[in-house]
């Protein structure tokens, strides 16, 4: 009996082995069509080249709108020998709100927006003072880069350079 099923289980083992998985044909262009498109050259020069794409949003970056917050706390104690008591103890406090964009006709746009704070700590309670401040800044380029020409010439070579890549992409 377990002579009889060894028996069974190789010939079975044999058919299925005998067996031929179906053969895929391929001709000479596919096979070419199949390395250029998949190959590992091929994904290698996409790569390369979609790295090149980011060039021209790198030199943009530059014209963007840009925030900045800053915040500082300042404490002064002060000690002496006065017969008088004690001087106050000052706590300020500063924030300042900024934003700010670039233009490619060579100017910049700044305002900013200023809170000082200032609170006297002593025996004697001093009225705490509050300063508020806003800037408005506007600054225009008039030399090297008279109203953009060179922002705008920056922006078209990166402009141009990617174009370029592209062309020997196709070459590649």
């Amino acid at each position: 009996m377990v002579k009889s099923f060894f028996v069974v289980a190789l010939l079975t083992g044999l058919n299925c082995w005998a067996q031929k998985s179906p053969s895929l044909q391929l001709s000479p262009q596919d096979a070419a069509r199949l390395i250029l498109q998949q190959g590992y050259k091929a994904k290698e020069v996409n790569y390369t080249y979609q790295a090149l794409a980011l060039k021209p949003y790198e030199v943009l970056t530059a014209y963007d709108w840009k925030i900045s917050l800053e915040s500082g706390l300042e404490k002064d104690r002060t000690e002496n020998f006065s017969l008088y008591g004690n001087d106050p103890d000052i706590e300020r406090k500063k924030t300042v709100l900024g934003l700010s964009k670039s233009f490619l006709t060579g100017t910049m746009l700044r305002f900013d927006y200023t809170r000082t704070s200032q609170k006297f700590i002593s025996p004697v309670n001093l009225i705490p003072i509050t300063l508020d401040t806003a800037t408005f800044t506007l600054e225009q380029a008039l030399l090297g880069n008279f109203f953009g020409i060179a922002d705008r010439a920056s922006v078209r070579a990166a402009e141009i350079d990617y174009e370029a890549t592209k062309v020997l992409r196709v070459n590649e």
